[in-house]
């Protein structure tokens, strides 16, 4: 069924400066209603905490700590989406297709290859870094409707299990093996 009580959000990750939880927490100021989730740790946590008791959203805000890989379950499927607000060029982001393994859409910023991971306004939405205005206005159209949200959280499994799940993982493998295997096959021209 859809989620009762307030839009919750959740960022998971190492707390450092370029995950952006700054951005998340400043966003909070703009959608009254949420509440945010912070899973992990690191050296920001203190400076967070500060941060969302000055800007007023520390009611709002829950530091959860380290959370173990078992027990991320029901932190994910007790919120509406996931929230990769980084800052820099993010290689892949594995966070994202774990919350779209978990049927949760999320909002991500546009860099590095957090852009390839989601499909904006079909399996989640993507914001520019670093502008929490957008990020706001992002959490705001998932919070306003949430069966749309759940909808984008079903497409964002379908689509991580398609591109990531272990039988499209297997025949990329075997296809990149396969190649090898014919490439070292063929006769190689000798230079020289």
């Amino acid at each position: 069924g859809l989620p009762s009580g307030p839009p919750a959000f959740v960022v998971m990750g190492r707390i450092v400066p370029e995950k952006g939880v700054d951005v998340a927490i400043a966003a909070m100021r703009d959608v009254p209603d949420a509440v945010l989730t912070v899973v992990g740790d690191g050296p920001e946590v203190p400076g967070l905490v500060a941060l969302a008791d000055r800007l007023g959203v520390a009611g709002r805000v829950r530091f959860a700590g380290v959370v173990e890989n078992t027990a991320l379950a029901p932190v994910l499927h007790a919120a509406d989406a996931l929230l990769v607000p980084s800052t820099y060029e993010e290689p892949f982001g594995i966070v994202a297709v774990e919350a779209a393994l978990a049927g949760l859409p999320s909002i991500v910023s546009r860099v590095g290859g957090l852009k390839d991971i989601v499909v904006n306004g079909e399996t989640g939405l993507v914001v520019p870094p670093s502008d929490a205005g957008a990020l706001a206005a992002a959490m705001r159209r998932l919070a306003s409707d949430r069966a749309a949200t759940a909808r984008m959280g079903e497409a964002a499994r379908a689509c991580a299990i398609a591109r990531y799940g272990l039988e499209a993982t297997t025949d990329a493998y075997v296809a990149i093996y396969e190649r090898s295997l014919a490439a070292r096959a063929s006769p190689q021209p000798m230079i020289g």
